[in-house]
């Protein structure tokens, strides 16, 4: 009260201020800032705390992304074998799908001629006949017999992933061609 100073500030400084240094401060409240922010530099440097939770969360995210990336794709070649096989299939049935009176004797060789017509109503039996699991919007596009020996048979469906996801396409349509060829011995 009577002009006696605090024992832990320093002479120099009055109120905040320091005589004669143009930044305000004294040297030794200088040093001793440069001080602390020196033992809280080493300190971030060597405390690792906290730091791995934000690592933790992106690599949870990216594995959760493959794997349902890959469930996505593998589901997709799966819906397209089974396309493929009900291609198979309807083609199958489209060669092997004319009357005994189409079988002709050719230079001594049995031949069944296929037309068309029976071979797109041939395809189209055996797709109705045949559960499909995992398409959507199955149709037949095509049904021919183009030489008169074989059936040539088009089928396309609407593919969707399994799981919604935004790095997959929400749909993709599909589509397969297949040929079976009559043989008879």
């Amino acid at each position: 009260a009577d002009g006696a100073r605090h024992p832990r500030r320093s002479p120099t400084i009055r109120h905040g201020l320091s005589h004669g240094h143009p930044t305000g401060l004294s040297v030794c409240r200088v040093a001793m800032i440069a001080e602390r922010a020196k033992r809280c530099w080493s300190r971030m440097r060597t405390d690792d705390t906290g730091s791995t939770l934000p690592l933790v969360i992106g690599l949870v995210a990216l594995c959760l992304a493959v794997i349902l990336v890959a469930t996505a794709a593998t589901s997709l070649v799966l819906a397209r074998m089974r396309l493929l096989s009900l291609a198979d299939g309807a083609a199958l049935a489209a060669a092997e799908g004319f009357a005994l009176a189409d079988l002709r004797v050719d230079n001594g060789v049995l031949r069944a001629e296929l037309t068309d017509a029976a071979a797109l109503a041939a395809a189209e039996a055996a797709i109705a006949a045949t559960p499909i699991d995992g398409l959507e919007s199955v149709e037949l596009v095509a049904a021919s017999a183009p030489d008169g020996r074989s059936a040539v048979v088009t089928v396309a469906a609407m593919w969707r992933p399994p799981l919604p996801i935004w790095l997959v396409p929400d749909g993709l349509p599909l589509q397969a061609t297949s040929t079976a060829r009559v043989v008879l011995r």
